[in-house]
């Protein structure tokens, strides 16, 4: 799994039809589409992300606005420019790329030149559909823990929320996953973790079709438009089982899990080189795979045990996710986040 979030800085970037000068809207790039809301309640928020020095995608916040009715939009944007649009579908937490994806690493870049304009990026939002339901134990009682929205992009389940949802001790909890309108749909799962993050598992698509508690569900839920899904309970491999004194229970073979989280060490400076421990199993896994994550977002390329901090990374907190796999079996494990990284 990853998170990612995006954070804000700022940029020159002007709305079409708000003030400018002369010379700066000779300079600007223009892009102009339409935005498809398939639902009448749907956030009309659209966001417009430049590519900067250190290739990552930010947003300006001033940029921000409300699409109208009618759903058509035109934005100026700073000659040379790259950038990335995204519009809320259930909140601002959930966003929808151009692309049709759900995360800034996948979504489709705009180049724009002085000048130029770029007609027709338009964006299809899905409709939000909504799950409920509470995170089980094996007994039925509610435990604490997160719950995880994904879609499969790029052949993997990738988060669409920035972090985690987390859920109390009442077990409770509400996401969203996208539905299509054209009859297709997206592969899309929730993954339930407890709050030590040893046990995790899917929501099973019904009662046939456990979901598994790999890094993919055994079944995709595929969501359709115009469903609610109250009820959606999600039972942990975790707390004892209630056994009559006559019954001998069952022996089974130990089951591949993490005994601690990974952590990391380092100074939280930008140039520092932070480095992570593996985490510890109840078995020797047979692989370990490394993805460090920027405030709960996978950076790209930062694939091994250390990482060092770049300017990027300034005012953020960094933790990692270690994939450790074991006779087929692939268990995660998650470390601490770190303090903000300081530019100094």
């Amino acid at each position: 799994m990853r998170w990612f979030l995006i954070t804000v800085t700022a940029l020159g970037i002007a709305v079409a039809g708000l003030p400018a000068t002369s010379a700066s809207a000779a300079a600007n790039g223009v892009i102009t589409g339409t935005v498809t809301f398939h639902d009448p309640s749907a956030d009309r928020t659209l966001q417009v992300f430049v590519k900067d020095s250190d290739g990552t995608f930010v947003e300006n916040p001033a940029l921000r606005t409300t699409v109208p009715a009618d759903g058509d939009y035109s934005v100026q944007v700073p000659a040379g420019s790259t950038v990335k649009l995204r519009v809320s579908f259930a909140g601002p937490s959930y966003g929808y790329w151009f692309g049709d994806v759900f995360d800034t690493s996948f979504a489709t870049a705009v180049p724009l030149a002085a000048g130029e304009t770029v007609p027709d990026v338009n964006l299809d939002v899905p409709v939000p559909i909504e799950y409920s339901g509470r995170i089980l134990d094996r007994n039925g009682n509610p435990i604490a823990g997160v719950v995880v929205p994904t879609t499969n992009t790029d052949g993997g389940s990738f988060p669409i929320v920035p972090a985690p949802v987390h859920v109390d001790a009442s077990g409770e909890y509400q996401v969203f996953l996208p539905a299509k309108f054209d009859g297709s749909w997206y592969e899309s799962g929730i993954l339930a973790i407890d709050e030590t993050g040893e046990a995790q598992a899917w929501l099973d698509r019904d009662a046939e079709s456990p979901g598994g508690t790999g890094s993919e569900p055994n079944y995709y839920l595929n969501p359709v438009p115009g469903e609610s899904h109250p009820d959606s309970d999600i039972t942990l491999d975790i707390g004892s089982s209630s056994v009559a004194p006559s019954v001998k229970p069952a022996v089974t073979a130990t089951k591949f899990r993490a005994t601690s989280s990974p952590v990391v060490r380092g100074t939280a400076r930008k140039g520092a080189l932070l480095r992570t421990t593996s985490g510890r199993f109840n078995h020797k896994p047979t692989t370990l795979r490394y993805q460090w994550l920027r405030n709960g977002h996978a950076i790209r390329g930062a694939t091994n045990s250390a990482y060092r901090l770049r300017k990027a990374d300034v005012r953020k907190r960094i933790s990692v996710i270690v994939t450790a796999t074991r006779s087929g079996t692939r268990v995660l494990a998650t470390s601490a986040r770190t303090p903000a990284i300081r530019a100094h």
